[in-house]
């Protein structure tokens, strides 16, 4: 097999994965129900603000009035959000650069977001990498917070494909990059 195969090959399965992706995500816009559940599409919405970056500011004050009062070392919860979010916002933006992805509306003919997207590309998800990233440090420190964490960060991802923001793919591999990201910062400053 020449060498130039193997790059068609590998092409072809990531345009198979692609289009599977694109599928997934118009049979999951079934779970948009408007008229039997007219307040998920206001919880969706609440969920993905939670994981803007200006709600991380927020959080962390949230979170720091929560360790205080479980008596856990709220410094280093901050440090440990504070430096996930950086860095998982680096990786996840750089990446979206590299990737290029468009957005589904822009990707499937006749689609549409139900909210406003913060930039143009997908893959990843920047607010699921964040969101995965912050729970693994925080579960560092403190598995009780880190556990609600993680149930917030797997909140906000579904509600980022739920509103046609992202393909699952973009939140799945945001999941796996943040996880990634938050035990490199758990790790590194254990180190310090």
């Amino acid at each position: 097999m020449a060498y130039g195969s193997y790059g068609e090959t590998a092409r072809n399965g990531f345009d198979w994965l692609t289009r599977r992706d694109a599928e997934m995500l118009v049979a999951m816009r079934r779970w948009r129900a408007p008229r039997r559940i007219p307040w998920l599409d206001r919880v969706m919405i609440a969920l993905t603000r939670a994981g803007n970056p200006s709600s991380w500011f927020v959080h962390g004050l949230l979170l720091f009035s929560v360790a205080e009062i479980a008596g856990t070392e709220s410094r280093q919860l901050l440090l440990l959000l504070a430096a996930a979010a950086l860095v998982a916002t680096a990786v996840a933006q750089v990446l979206k650069r590299v990737c290029q992805r468009p957005r589904p509306d822009v990707g499937i003919h006749g689609f549409e977001a139900i909210v406003e997207n913060p930039d143009v590309f997908s893959f990843p998800s920047g607010h699921s990498t964040v969101a995965f990233a912050v729970a693994t440090a925080l579960a560092s420190a403190d598995l009780r917070i880190g556990s609600a964490e993680l149930a917030l960060a797997a909140a906000i991802a579904a509600s980022r494909v739920y509103l046609g923001a992202h393909y699952p793919l973009d939140v799945v591999v945001g999941a796996l990059l943040g996880i990634v990201c938050g035990m490199g910062v758990a790790l590194g400053l254990a180190a310090n």
